[in-house]
């Protein structure tokens, strides 16, 4: 199918937070190159509000089914749409069983490697494998319609709104937990590393995260001697990136609000240890992260990178000992001395 014949397209992508913000540089050089193409975006009602705003984009929103009776739902949902290309761009069981009541000419997944869950039997067509980073996994799909580009635009929309306790001067943020506890650098490193700040540089730092981390971000406040604003589970997505935007730092382990942050172009020391960051740290700033993964792979494998498999993951529950607060304050110091 030509582009000229491409009349409508839509991606999928439910969750998580961070992936959906991967898959924008992707939206952009389909918009641009296809200014006469309908572009529909299905997505969870969870994660809308972060797509919201963008221009020429109509919004699909879902709830993700939980049961067989929730499919249903979605087929009435989806029953008005008939699309010329449907981008399957997220593959698990719950949601590849979504794809048969979508209507599409051509519908794009994943390759075998990347299609987890039988993502094949469920799309007429798949990009090739690479070796990339997660945001050039994406643009796979555009690279599939013909579209081609050097330029990366994430344009993530924001509603300049005021954040209430947020500081008007310079301030550094922290986003202590990842989505496991075995990603998350530990709170009493955490709460030297405020110290070291305040010592050295006497700015405010703000603590994020959703209501379930608030005992680790209440522990951080309590135990430092740093100036903290405590934010965590007080910000919606949008107040979220208007609190990233203004921030000299965004210090996070792999998380989504990192590559929010990094989005925005706002500085982003990430802290990795079960991946290497050049697939999925945030993007355009992998010189910024604390990369303990080869570490790692020595101290619980004794392997080189060279010896595992691609993407291969780390799961130890210390895996983020390795991570000092040196090697992050040094960091975070090379950003606020420029």
């Amino acid at each position: 199918m030509n582009q000229s014949e491409i009349k409508s397209i839509a991606i999928m992508r439910t969750s998580a937070l961070g992936d959906i913000i991967w898959t924008l540089p992707m939206l952009n050089r389909i918009r641009k190159a296809m200014p006469n193409t309908k572009i529909y975006y299905i997505t969870s009602n969870t994660f809308a509000p972060l797509l919201e705003g963008i221009e020429d984009v109509e919004l699909i929103k879902i709830d993700k089914p939980k049961k067989l009776k929730d499919y249903f739902k979605l087929q009435r949902i989806f029953e008005p749409y008939h699309f010329d290309i449907l981008l399957c761009a997220q593959a698990n069981f719950r949601i590849n069983f979504i794809y048969p009541f979508i209507k599409a000419k051509k519908k794009i997944g994943f390759d075998s490697k990347r299609g987890r869950d039988l993502q094949k039997f469920f799309i007429d067509e798949s990009i090739p494998f690479k070796k990339e980073h997660s945001v050039e996994a994406f643009l796979g799909f555009s690279d599939q319609l013909g579209i081609v580009s050097s330029e990366i635009e994430f344009n993530l929309p924001i509603q300049k709104v005021t954040v209430g306790n947020l500081p008007l001067g310079d301030y550094v943020v922290i986003h202590p937990k990842a989505s496991s506890l075995q990603r998350t650098w530990s709170t009493k490193r955490y709460i030297e590393v405020t110290n070291l700040i305040k010592e050295k540089y006497d700015i405010p730092i703000v603590l994020t995260g959703i209501p379930s981390d608030k005992d680790i971000c209440h522990e951080i406040e309590n135990e430092s001697n740093a100036h903290i604003i405590n934010l965590c589970g007080k910000t919606s997505l949008n107040e979220l990136k208007n609190v990233f935007l203004s921030a000299k730092l965004v210090i996070a382990p792999d998380s989504g609000p990192a590559h929010m942050a990094a989005a925005l172009n706002t500085p982003v020391v990430g802290l990795y240890t079960a991946v290497p960051p050049e697939y999925t740290g945030p993007y355009g700033q992998i010189h910024n992260c604390i990369n303990a993964y080869p570490k790692a792979l020595e101290h619980y494998f004794h392997k080189t990178i060279e010896d595992v498999p691609w993407r291969f993951r780390i799961k130890e529950d210390d895996m983020m000992d390795l991570i000092t607060v040196n090697e992050v304050f040094e960091k975070l110091s090379s950003i606020l001395n420029k």
